[in-house]
């Protein structure tokens, strides 16, 4: 006792606690050694007490977008584990020993205790609102750029398959356009003239997938049978033009050969048609990804902008599209006479995609996300809901603290819905949300004008 007595009793943190309350924590202490590489707090764990360092070093870490950053080196004189007790959730970061370190570990209870004395209150006040104002600003910028990877990694993911699609048709397209040229070439030297694109009489009725493919595969046989050796290939394109059998039979001359290269060039032509076709759709979804981006990031304009947010949460949508494909229905009500808004662009975009992602979670990928934009007054109403089971009672009066999380350590900073209520309330808006076993509702309110304090003198968002 005498050994944790003299120590705390050199440490500024302690030395003018009354004697009697500092004999109290020091019967209640232990000393404890920790070797380099040793963790000594777990991100996650339960809140056991308060640690005062009185020799060594301590780096403080955290994951985030599933890697581990640092956000700070404590050494003697140092207190850790404050924040998690006075707020009774689960460690916030993992602290490890760098060198050889003791400490004293302050149980729970007697930590209680110790915010009997003004001074030590005071203290203990400067300490967590340091701390949390750094670790928030890191935190905040690593989420950033955690965000933004996620969001390359979901953009390549959405470019690959126009991305393939532009260049299978482009290397098809390139073959189709050689065999058609010289199909031509030939039933020129007969004097073949060549049939119009579209048959005598089309046939354009509606089939399902199983008719469809007996269709092609009949159409395929029949050509096949006439000497076409790439049959089955130009089959579909023909039966998407309404050619069939009874109307390909009037083409050709007589020559078994000759309307082999007729029919053939034919299917060919329409073949190079639906590459085209294909490779356009490739090319179309690139550029709206393209778009999508350049305005989700609002790239090129100021730090204010006039924002349609139905573009907005559109472009939203179109990054996150990866995301719904496992099951995700969406359903859009927007109201047509919306009216812009004046806001950071960027911040809102970082709001619609919180709040669809953590969404699609709480469907575990599977359900119906409802986005609906409505005028509220002289502003606007943007709700996002999800079909999930709702949030717990004990945890919907957390959900926008800072840190709080209830997924698991490494899976979430706890700082996403924390970030979205602050951009909102900087636009002078207001975010809530309603809750139950069918499904949760985040309702954010938004005015036409951005109050004048967010803008700050040079049009900058102040800092939340």
């Amino acid at each position: 006792m005498n050994t944790i007595f003299e120590q705390l009793k050199k440490l500024p943190y302690f030395a003018d606690l009354p004697e009697r309350l500092l004999l109290r924590v020091c019967i209640a202490s232990e000393q404890l050694h920790a070797a380099p590489g040793e963790v000594i707090i777990e991100e996650g764990s339960k809140s056991d007490g308060l640690y005062v360092v009185t020799e060594g070093e301590l780096e403080v870490t955290k994951v985030s977008g599933g890697r581990s950053i640092s956000l700070a080196r404590v050494g003697a004189g140092e207190v850790l584990g404050e924040i998690s007790l006075l707020d009774d959730v689960p460690r916030i970061a993992t602290v490890a020993a760098i060198t050889d370190v003791e400490y004293i570990k302050v149980p729970s209870d007697t930590f209680i205790e110790l915010l009997d004395d003004p001074k030590m209150v005071l203290r203990m006040l400067r300490t967590v609102t340091s701390r949390l104002r750094e670790t928030e600003g890191l935190v905040r910028s690593e989420e950033r750029m955690a965000g933004l990877g996620r969001m390359a990694a979901g953009l390549m993911h959405e470019l690959n398959n126009p991305m393939a699609a532009i260049r299978h048709g482009t290397n098809s397209g390139r073959a189709i356009i050689e065999d058609l040229g010289d199909t031509a070439r030939r039933l020129s030297t007969k004097g073949v003239v060549l049939p119009e694109e579209t048959p005598p009489d089309p046939v354009h009725e509606e089939m399902s997938a199983l008719a469809r493919a007996d269709a092609e595969d009949a159409l395929g046989e029949w050509l096949s049978g006439l000497g076409i050796t790439d049959a089955w290939e130009l089959a579909p394109a023909l039966i998407d033009a309404g050619w069939r059998e009874a109307n390909l039979e009037l083409l050709g001359p007589d020559d078994p050969e000759t309307r082999a290269d007729v029919l053939r060039w034919l299917g060919l032509r329409l073949l190079g048609i639906q590459v085209a076709s294909e490779v356009k759709i490739g090319a179309d979804r690139v550029s709206e990804l393209i778009q999508a981006v350049k305005e989700f990031s609002y790239l090129d304009q100021g730090s204010i902008q006039t924002v349609d947010l139905r573009t907005s949460i559109d472009n939203a949508l179109v990054l996150l599209k990866h995301r719904l494909k496992t099951g995700v229905k969406v359903i859009k009500e927007y109201d047509p006479d919306l009216p812009e808004i004046e806001a950071f662009g960027a911040e809102l975009s970082q709001v619609w995609t919180n709040l669809i992602d953590n969404a699609i979670y709480a469907m575990n990928g599977e359900g119906v996300l409802t986005v609906t934009i409505s005028q509220d007054g002289d502003g606007v109403l943007v709700t996002i809901g999800d079909t999930g089971t709702g949030i717990p009672d004990d945890v919907a009066s957390r959900v926008f603290d800072p840190f709080f999380t209830t997924k698991e350590p490494g899976q979430g900073t706890g700082l996403g819905l924390a970030t979205v209520h602050s951009i909102v309330a900087r636009h002078g808006g207001k975010l809530d949300f309603v809750t139950g076993s069918d499904g949760t509702t985040f309702q954010a309110r938004l005015l036409p004008k951005l109050p004048t304090a967010a803008q700050g003198s040079d049009g900058k968002p102040e800092p939340g």
